[in-house]
């Protein structure tokens, strides 16, 4: 498989119907996308984005099949100063997709 590096530019009308969608205020103004593709043929993606913890930002990606699902998530930066763990690999997700 190889990665395709591409960025995923969201307009102020789109951000805000995305923000009311989540919930949530969106800090980024895009998100940096990796299409992974096989001989051709999109695979997956995967998002890199960012969220706020306690008190700092920690960055973090998300592999997305080509339906839609979450595959998996890690921590890339964590800046807080307690709980580290969550970017520790052997640390199980606690999520259930």
């Amino acid at each position: 498989m190889k990665l395709y590096p591409t960025s995923l530019l969201c307009l102020p009308k789109k951000k805000n119907n995305l923000e009311k969608l989540l919930s949530r205020r969106l800090y980024e103004n895009g998100f940096k996308v990796y299409l992974g593709k096989t001989k051709g043929v999109i695979q997956g993606y995967a998002i890199i984005t960012e969220e706020i913890g306690k008190f700092h930002p920690f960055t973090f990606i998300v592999g997305v099949t080509t339906q839609g699902k979450i595959k998996d998530v890690a921590v890339l930066v964590y800046r807080e100063s307690r709980g580290g763990e969550v970017a520790k690999k052997t640390l199980p997700l606690s999520v259930s997709w």
